[in-house]
This record gives C-alpha cells, structure tokens and sequence, in this order.
C-alpha cells in the first residue's frame, strides 16, 4: 500500500500521558521571570531562616543545625533554580512543599505554635501562587493546610487548635 503507516507508534500508555500532562500544568506561566523570582525568594527566606536561628536565647543543638543546614539547602536550591533551563515548575513545587515541610518540622521540633510560627507557611503557599499555575499552587495549598493541622493538633488544646486551624486555613 505505498509504505504509508499508520502513524506514530504510542509507547507511552495513558499512564505517561496523565503524567506528562499533570508536569506541563505545573509549567510558570513565565519561565524566566519565575526562576529569578524563586531564587531570589529562596535567598531571602535562607536569610531570615538563619538571622531567626542565631537570634534564638537559648539555642539547642537540633535548632542551631536545623536552622543552619536549611539556609544552605535553601541557597543551594536557589542556585539550582538559577541554571537549570528546564523543569522549573516541578522544582518550584518541589521547593514550595519542602518549605512547607521545613516549617513544620521547625514549628513541631521548637514546639511553637504561636501565630507567627503559624504564619511562616503563608510562603510557601505565596511562592507556588505567585509563580506557578492553579495545580501546583493548590498542591501546595493542600500540603499547608495539612500541615497547619499536624502543628496545631499536636501542640495545642483542641478548642484553640481547631480555632486557629479554621482561621490560618482560611488565610492561606
């Protein structure tokens, strides 16, 4: 019949189709201007996390090494971000969320949870808003306000963690 084929052979699968969709929704809808941004938002939140840590009174070895070791990944992330060309939506959700562990792990390790404490993971939902599109800011989103739970829950009374829980949750 000519050699005409029958087109492209899929190799793929729908799972690798639901894949490849679900990381070109994560696509910034501005590549380069959301690579600078996130470097730069990850410089300034390694900054804080560290001036915070070396404020502390009374500091503790898990708090001086985690609130040292952080700026460093945070800064490693940002040069991260700086040279690479592709994927930048995935490394901002991957950064959003691990904000959004960080925070946690710092809130529960210090057990504060304290409205400012409760306000810190106000940025990562922030960075993922800003520079990523609905899916990946509703992932992170998700991730905060469970993490909200965890927090609250494990270091308040009830009735105040359900309050604060209700209230944070709604800010973010």
């Amino acid at each position: 019949m000519g050699g005409v084929g029958h087109g492209p052979v899929d190799r793929g699968g729908p799972v690798l189709h639901r894949w490849k969709a679900f990381v070109a929704s994560l696509a910034p809808y501005d590549v380069h201007a959301s690579r600078r941004v996130g470097a730069w938002i990850l410089a300034l939140f390694a900054a804080t996390l560290l001036i915070g840590t070396l404020a502390v009174p009374v500091p503790t070895i898990l708090v001086v090494s985690i609130g040292c070791l952080l700026p460093i990944v945070l800064s490693s992330g940002a040069v991260l971000l700086l040279r690479v060309r592709s994927a930048v939506g995935p490394l901002l959700l991957l950064f959003s969320l691990a904000g959004v562990g960080m925070i946690t792990a710092l809130n529960l390790v210090t057990h504060d949870a304290s409205a400012g404490a409760q306000v810190a993971l106000c940025a990562p939902v922030m960075l993922a808003g800003s520079q990523l599109r609905p899916v990946g800011a509703l992932i992170t989103l998700a991730a905060a306000v469970g993490a909200e739970a965890i927090c609250v829950l494990t270091l308040e009374p009830l009735h105040s963690a359900i309050t604060d829980l209700a209230y944070v949750s709604s800010t973010l």
